[in-house]
């Protein structure tokens, strides 16, 4: 069996007398894409900042490839982290932006240009190396933050709420940018959210979290299924709906992005991918007609 890229054990914290995370243990496989979901105040976001380095637990014990990290520097464990607000410096150009951490490493200018290119390259703006961030869209500054982050080739890529700042459009836009570029590099994201169905369209492990404990954890149509029902009653306040479409397993992902942009909660039923389940039962289509909607999905 493959021993675990992240290996949280028994960790706790408080701020003061307040418990924020209780006894959680956890581990990340490589090459997985990780959402930490949970409302305000479930403890995903101190997590987040436990796996950076950010801050030591009051307990427990953190291991990155094996090695306790508990109390290393974040400049010094395997990890970046990609912030909601970009953190871009404003005076400097987007190539000397994404160069910034191999500077700090020591890396020489011509490798490390040449690193930026490939790395903004990777996230489709390999015109904009000369650019100022304010030149740039709030899209577009969040894909150099991306590159920044990956371009010290970190084992772990931690997001926290990324695409928070972003209009729903351009968030959608992300959401499948994001799962394209983590299959692509093959490094292991840990994303921290509130939003069910940003979880659903990019998680393939789902981790629910509440009032500081892991309440589920697994694949995401596992953690949707109608058992979990009640948790997420619980935690978000409404019942998540069924998919209209009918999509077995093997279209989930075609189903991910049709419900993503219809609007519907990402939960998948029963059935084939080549019929629209709405049209069977007779229930309108989101996609406004049965060949319009059978070439869209088959």
């Amino acid at each position: 069996m493959t021993a675990p890229l992240v290996d949280i054990r028994a960790v706790s914290h408080r701020f003061g007398q307040h418990t924020v995370l209780n006894d959680v243990s956890l581990q990340i496989e490589p090459g997985s894409y990780t959402i930490l979901l949970g409302p305000s105040g479930s403890g995903k976001t101190t997590l987040l900042s436990i796996l950076g380095g950010f801050v030591t637990p009051s307990e427990g014990k953190v291991f990155i490839r094996g090695e306790d990290c508990t109390s290393v520097p974040p400049a010094k464990r395997p990890t970046t982290t990609v912030f909601q607000d970009y953190a871009l410096f404003p005076h400097m150009s987007v190539g000397s932006n994404v160069g910034f951490g191999l500077r700090m490493q020591g890396v020489d200018g011509t490798t490390r240009a040449a690193k930026a290119r490939e790395a903004l390259a990777l996230v489709g703006l390999a015109a904009a190396f000369d650019k100022k961030p304010h030149q740039l869209s709030g899209g577009q500054r969040q894909r150099v933050a991306l590159a920044r982050a990956l371009v010290i080739e970190p084992a772990v890529l931690l997001l926290d709420e990324p695409l928070g700042a972003l209009d729903l459009k351009l968030r959608r836009q992300m959401q499948d940018e994001l799962k394209a570029i983590q299959k692509r590099v093959g490094t292991a994201f840990i994303h921290v959210t509130h939003d069910q169905e940003e979880a659903m369209a990019l998680a393939d492990h789902c981790v629910v979290m509440n009032d500081g404990r892991i309440e589920d954890e697994g694949p995401p149509e596992r953690v949707y299924a109608p058992a979990g029902d009640a948790l997420f009653r619980h935690l978000h306040g409404r019942k998540l709906d069924p998919c209209r479409h009918g999509h077995g397993s093997e279209g989930e992902d075609k189903h991910r992005r049709h419900a993503r942009r219809a609007g519907l909660a990402a939960r998948c039923a029963a059935g084939g991918l080549r019929r629209c389940a709405g049209h069977t039962a007779g229930a309108s289509c989101p996609r406004r007609g049965q060949r319009r909607c059978q070439a869209r999905h088959g």
